[in-house]
């Protein structure tokens, strides 16, 4: 297995989650606290 280059990799937080008051995007990972996401019903 290949390891990424961290130059490679795009930190972004992703579209569904923009916005949403149940989670928070630390600048690397998204964190939430729902199990199911609350905008879509992932």
């Amino acid at each position: 297995m290949q390891r990424i280059q961290d130059d490679e990799m795009v930190f972004a937080q992703p579209p569904k989650c923009k916005g949403c008051i149940w989670g928070g995007w630390t600048g690397t990972r998204q964190f939430c606290s729902k199990q199911l996401c609350v905008k879509t019903g992932d």
